[in-house]
């Protein structure tokens, strides 16, 4: 399988994220649709089918935006506290 650049770069985004907040939630709810969305650019529509592929496409993204929405509560949560 071959990795993309935006990949290596998601992947250390997963982990400098978890190191600062700890939140093995976030990590976990990231990585899943990091690993989705490899899945469906490397099968794609030739074994997903063209719905497999959207459908898969879009649960990874919709879980890489709520790793992103609850990264920006935990901030917000650590600069109010300070």
């Amino acid at each position: 399988m071959r990795s993309s650049a935006y990949q290596h770069c998601g992947i250390a985004a997963l982990i400098m994220g978890y190191l600062h907040h700890r939140s093995y939630k976030v990590f976990l709810v990231g990585s899943i649709g990091l690993t989705l969305i490899i899945i469906s650019t490397t099968l794609g529509h030739d074994v997903l089918g063209k719905t497999g592929e959207v459908v898969v496409s879009i649960l990874g993204s919709m879980s890489i935006a709520y790793g992103h929405f609850r990264n920006y509560q935990l901030i917000s949560a650590k600069h109010e506290t300070q």
